[in-house]
Order: C-alpha cells, then structure tokens, then sequence
C-alpha cells in the first residue's frame, strides 16, 4: 500500500505524516504477513531516503529527492512507484492517502480471491473534460484509491511515466491517462480494464 503524503502541514501544528500515524493506529494496525505499507513524500534531501517505521512491522517511509507541491504530485508517485517495483517488485499496488481509512481485511480478501491483473480498480471514477485520459472524458481512478497489478502498473506507469513526471499534472490523471494508453495501444477497450 503506497500512501502519498507531503512534508507539510495540513493545519497549524498538524501534518501529513502525522494523519498518516493515526491511520497507522486505526486501519493498519494489525496488517496480514503479505501487505505492506510505505509512507512517501517529497523531502529537501538530495537522496531518496527509505527508512522502517519506528516500531511496526512491514511499515516504512520513503522520503523522495523531489519537489512535495501539489503541482508535483504525479513526479512523486511516480518515483515512489518506481522505487518499491525495483525494490520488491510488488503483485498488487494499492495507492492512496493520508486521509483514506483502508479495509485491510477485505482489501486483502479482494486482491487474492476476486481482483483480475489486467482491471484497474478505483475507489471512485472521474470523467473530466480537462483531464485527458488519453482523451477528455475518459474515465480514470481517483488518487485515494487506486488498485493496479504489476501487469499493468509496471508497463504503464514504470516504463511510461517519466515523460509526464515533470509536467506539473496532478497524479491521478496521469495514472489514469498511462494505463488507458496503454490498455489502448495493447487493443484493449480502456472501458473494459477499469
């Protein structure tokens, strides 16, 4: 489970991570052996920086040598994407947010029983005519809740998201617009794989 944040403050005195720590103490705290949870945001470092969790099991922070505005969303999912599918070389990527609460159980459940490595599956859907997704109106995930399998996140956002990564576009619709292109140029039917 990747779980963007910012090195910020949500209000005065209250930040990103620290939303992220109660999360921690409500929906991920009893995680199964097969998930994991990485914390990431942009950091001032001039290296990526990839740190265990104080005290948890299979929770870590990726701090990422990038920008960590709104206008750099996609640029940091991106690296984190690329980091953890070279690192591990995950099945199954959940992203989402601080502000999310996650079912693990059924989440779990969903990935192992029902979920299909060629459906990308979303929280909620957009079909926005200022977000090409290759084209306006596609539909495409929104950020808090995006499910992909590494046959489909790998390819699509991986390989093919570097040319979007410092475009200054929000995370959501890239994603969105990578893997209908994708979906697309394999002969799919975008429709058909969300």
């Amino acid at each position: 489970i990747l779980v963007m944040g910012a090195n910020s403050e949500i209000c005065k005195g209250f930040t990103f991570e620290d939303e992220f720590n109660i999360g921690l103490q409500t929906w991920g705290k009893n995680l199964p052996e097969n998930v994991g949870i990485v914390y990431y945001d942009g950091s001032s470092c001039m290296k990526t920086k990839f740190t265990k969790h104080k005290g948890l099991e299979n929770v870590w922070h990726l701090h990422l040598a990038c920008e960590d505005g709104m206008k750099y969303t996609f640029k940091k999912t991106w690296m984190a994407y690329k980091y953890i599918v070279d690192k591990y070389n995950p099945d199954w990527i959940f992203r989402t947010n601080t502000s999310t609460y996650v079912n693990i159980d059924l989440l779990n459940e969903f990935v192992c029983e029902i979920a299909s490595p060629y459906i990308t599956y979303g929280s909620d859907l957009y079909s926005l005519s200022e977000a090409c997704a290759p084209y306006p109106l596609c539909i495409y995930p929104r950020g808090n809740g995006i499910l992909t399998n590494k046959k489909i996140h790998t390819p699509a956002i991986v390989r093919n998201g570097i040319s979007f990564a410092f475009q200054n576009i929000c995370d959501d619709i890239v994603i969105g617009n990578l893997i209908n292109t994708y979906n697309i140029n394999n002969g799919m039917k975008y429709f058909d794989c969300i």
